[in-house]
């Protein structure tokens, strides 16, 4: 399924008429009550000849969201605005400054489907360019192709020396626009800056839960469970007070023995990234006992460090948490898996990364369905995994639901294994249409191979 039109006719010559001030695109005319998903302007405004309008393909109509989680984050926003140009195309990768993980075997994940240059070409912007220069440049696409395969908002706002990449016939746009957001977050992810860490306090209220704590304060979960000692949000009482540290990571304290090179190195973070982010430790004099704050670090790392080099080639059937009976969630969608559970190369920033769950390849709109009976916990929008659906079952199990379109529960419904619970999307920090599933026993994620059916 997808929310780009096919075909439409190439765009004629430009007529010598004057250029009306603007036109607006739409199915009937009409603002649409809201967009099906936040990477997809359902309305452009383009300033176009009236000539060229039977000519641009107009957006197919889709089925209307459950719920409307208002705009982006500031920080998806700023992601989304990242203009490529000739000095920053987003072709480099940016060094996490670690060494090797010789003794481990990263898998090549990833979410880009397609091979570089198989779906699009780039053009550089020249000083008075338009989109229907460069489409009538091109042929076979339309400016409104053009537009949506670089997640542009305004067709008007071009720079000098700007990089778009035009895809080779329309039914190239979605695989167009998934290169366009991996350049863009690798550009974010090169702007980066070490910032010193501040922590707030956060007392809980009645109705709080992890799920809802962690999105309200811009942080991820394991950062809120890494932060703070707690068995399950059951143990969440109104007035707690729980410590919310401005960027993610975890407090780890330094055991007998240990030295923070090596803690560093087990949780694959950079020294020097830690020395900026903690400015008033001396990393030097750490002592057993004394706390220090491990910027992108997450509490499940060494865990599955050691059970990476002890089962390193045993079946997900073998693991130590698979029971008799335990292996009968079912799929919530049907795809290939692009990214396993577990360290990895990101397919993006190319950077070591611990993966809390699989990314399943789904086209856009699919019913994602429950892998088992529960309750929802949380439905609603989650920073970087965009929408999604937390779901818990019996035995301290929950399953997670990310980058939907469409939700189609509320918090606090009963869902039946197999039920719909939302629609395959691209919300959140994802390049194009997948679902990301995770499963967590307690506040820790495990491999969902081990449970599926």
């Amino acid at each position: 399924m997808s929310d780009y039109s096919e075909g439409g006719e190439p765009v004629p010559p430009r007529p010598q008429e004057p250029v009306p001030e603007s036109l607006t695109l739409g199915i009937t005319g009409q603002r649409p009550s809201r967009p099906t998903d936040d990477s997809l302007p359902r309305e452009l405004e383009l300033k176009l000849p009236e000539a060229r309008v039977a000519n641009l393909p107009l957006p197919l109509p889709v089925e209307d969201v459950a719920e409307d989680f208002g705009p982006l984050p500031k920080d998806l926003s700023d992601f989304e605005s990242i203009v490529l140009s000739t000095e920053d195309d987003g072709t480099r990768l940016p060094d996490d400054g670690m060494e090797d993980m010789s003794d481990m075997e990263l898998p090549e994940a990833g979410i880009r489907l397609t091979d570089v240059g198989s779906s699009w070409k780039e053009h550089v912007v020249k000083s008075g360019e338009t989109l229907s220069d460069i489409a009538l440049r091109h042929g076979g696409v339309t400016a409104q192709d053009i537009l949506r395969a670089n997640g542009l908002k305004d067709a008007n706002r071009l720079a000098t020396n700007q990089i778009l990449l035009i895809p080779n016939n329309p039914e190239e746009v979605e695989n167009t626009l998934e290169e366009v957001r991996t350049r863009q977050i690798r550009v974010a992810s090169l702007r980066e800056e070490s910032k010193p860490l501040k922590v707030l306090a956060y007392v809980v209220v009645q109705g709080d839960s992890l799920w809802s704590i962690a999105n309200a304060q811009s942080i991820e979960l394991d950062t809120l469970v890494g932060s703070n000692t707690f068995k399950s949000s059951a143990t969440l009482r109104p007035g707690a007070v729980l410590r919310i540290p401005n960027q993610d990571g975890i407090f780890y304290t330094l055991r007998k023995g240990e030295k923070i090179e090596q803690v560093c190195k087990r949780y694959q973070v950079d020294l020097e990234r830690t020395r900026k982010v903690n400015p008033t430790v001396d990393l030097v004099s750490l002592k057993p006992g004394d706390e220090i704050f491990l910027p992108g670090a997450r509490p499940e790392a060494v865990a599955e460090v050691k059970s990476e080099g002890k089962k390193a080639k045993s079946p997900p059937s073998k693991g130590r948490d698979v029971q008799k009976g335990v292996r009968s969630y079912r799929w919530p969608v049907m795809g290939r898996i692009n990214s396993p559970f577990g360290w990895r190369r990101h397919p993006v920033t190319r950077r070591r990364d611990f993966h809390t769950g699989i990314d399943i390849k789904a086209d856009r709109g699919m019913l994602i369905r429950a892998a088992r009976d529960g309750r929802v916990a949380y439905s609603g929008w989650m920073g970087g995994y965009g929408k999604v659906v937390v779901v818990e079952h019996a035995g301290g199990h929950s399953t997670f639901y990310a980058h939907c379109s469409t939700l189609l529960v509320g918090q606090g419904a009963k869902v039946s294994q197999g039920q719909n619970v939302a629609r395959v999307g691209t919300t959140g920090r994802s390049t194009g249409p997948h679902l990301h599933f995770e499963v967590r026993k307690g506040n820790s994620p495990v491999n969902p191979l081990q449970y599926l059916k």
